[in-house]
């Protein structure tokens, strides 16, 4: 076994020691303070992290999204350079600053993804490879460049998989993936894509 394997096992177990000292010491300070012995303090855990918590934070962070994008000055000169990058430059617009922080932006969404979805899905080594479809999969669905589009393509993927997964299991992938390919037939550029 070589050095990443020791690396990766004591990332997973600090992070996951981590995840249990807020589980732990939600129940400490109850117990602490009240005497009780919580015993639905882990449906407080799943509520938190399966529903309310997740839901919540991707409502929060789409509707800030939206207003970021389309009532700042920021948004307007990332829409100008996504429409025309020429003409953008043009008119004074540091469209190599919008992509680097347009970049930046994303993956800090992606690594808020990880951090939110971690306890949901559990993080090892090859989830990347599993996540990176399913985030196509979302982005060809709902047209490249719509935040609306995401959010649609999201909940449709989101959808199409789970269902698919508890009625259909041998054929999870076709669920998922045939949404997908219809409307790539009927709309390539996506549900809320422009040409």
């Amino acid at each position: 076994m070589d050095i990443r394997f020791w690396l990766i096992q004591a990332f997973n177990g600090i992070s996951y020691g981590a995840l249990l000292f807020l589980v732990g010491s939600g129940l400490s300070l109850i117990f602490g303070v009240m005497r009780i012995v919580n015993l639905s303090h882990g449906s407080y855990f799943l509520l938190g992290g399966y529903r309310i918590f997740m839901i919540a934070t991707a409502t929060v962070i789409g509707v800030g999204l939206w207003l970021a994008m389309e009532k700042t000055r920021i948004g307007a000169a990332v829409r100008a350079t996504v429409d025309d990058a020429q003409m953008a430059r043009g008119v004074g617009i540091d469209t190599s600053r919008i992509s680097m922080l347009i970049f930046t932006l994303g993956a800090l969404l992606a690594a808020l993804g990880g951090v939110i979805g971690g306890a949901f899905l559990g993080i090892y080594p090859g989830l990347d490879f599993e996540m990176l479809p399913l985030a196509f999969a979302v982005v060809i669905i709902g047209g490249m460049g719509s935040l609306g589009g995401a959010a649609i393509g999201a909940l449709l993927v989101g959808l199409a998989d789970n269902f698919g997964k508890a009625l259909y299991p041998e054929v999870s992938y076709f669920t998922l993936y045939a949404p997908m390919a219809l409307i790539l037939a009927v709309k390539p550029t996506g549900l809320f894509g422009r040409e």
